[in-house]
C-alpha cells in the first residue's frame, strides 16, 4: 500500500465482513477472533445494552448512546501497521481534505500504539504481535480523558487477546 488512506480503506474493507454476534465472555484470557469478547461492562465501566459484531468491529451500546463503544480487532496486522506507523501518503490525504490530524505514540499499552485525534473523532490503535486493535470510546470528555479511558480499554481487551 502506498499511502494512508490505502491503508485505512483496507483496514475499513477487513472490518466489515460479517460474522455472528456472540455475548461477551467470561473473564478468563483466550484466543479470540471475536471482537465482542474482548470487553465487558465491568470493564466499560456501565451497564451494556447491547454488543453487536460485525465482521471484525464490535460497537458496544450504551446508555447515553454518545458514550458507546467501538472495537475492531484485526488479526494479521503487521503490515498495515507498519503503513500506519509511518504515516505514508499523509500529508498529501490532509492536504486534500483540508484538515489536519494530531498523531502520536503511546506507551504502555500493547506492543506499540498510536493515538489518531482528527477534526472529526479520536481513535486508540493499538499493536500486540501480528493483531491490531481500534478503539473508538465516545461520550463527552476531553481528548486526555478519552485517550485515558480508551488505554484503559485496550488493556483490558488485550488481556482476553491470547
Amino acid at each position: 500500500m502506498k499511502n494512508a488512506a490505502a491503508a485505512i480503506l483496507a483496514f475499513v474493507a477487513v472490518s466489515c465482513a460479517t460474522a455472528p454476534a456472540a455475548p461477551p465472555p467470561a473473564a478468563a484470557p483466550l484466543r479470540v477472533t471475536d471482537p465482542c469478547a474482548l470487553l465487558t461492562a465491568a470493564d466499560i465501566g456501565q451497564p451494556l445494552i447491547e454488543a453487536k459484531a460485525s465482521g471484525r468491529q464490535c460497537f458496544y451500546r450504551l446508555d447515553p448512546f454518545v458514550n458507546s463503544i467501538s472495537l475492531t480487532l484485526v488479526t494479521d496486522a503487521r503490515a498495515l501497521w507498519e503503513t500506519m506507523e509511518k504515516g505514508e501518503g499523509k500529508e498529501e490525504e490532509e492536504e486534500e481534505k483540508g484538515r489536519e490530524s494530531q498523531r502520536r505514540e503511546i506507551e504502555g499499552v500493547g506492543d506499540d500504539a498510536l493515538w489518531i485525534v482528527s477534526p472529526v473523532g479520536a481513535n486508540l490503535y493499538v499493536r500486540s504481535g501480528d493483531a491490531m486493535l481500534r478503539i473508538s470510546a465516545g461520550g463527552k470528555m476531553s481528548d486526555e480523558e478519552r485517550l485515558a479511558k480508551s488505554v484503559a480499554l485496550a488493556k483490558a481487551a488485550l488481556a482476553r487477546l491470547r
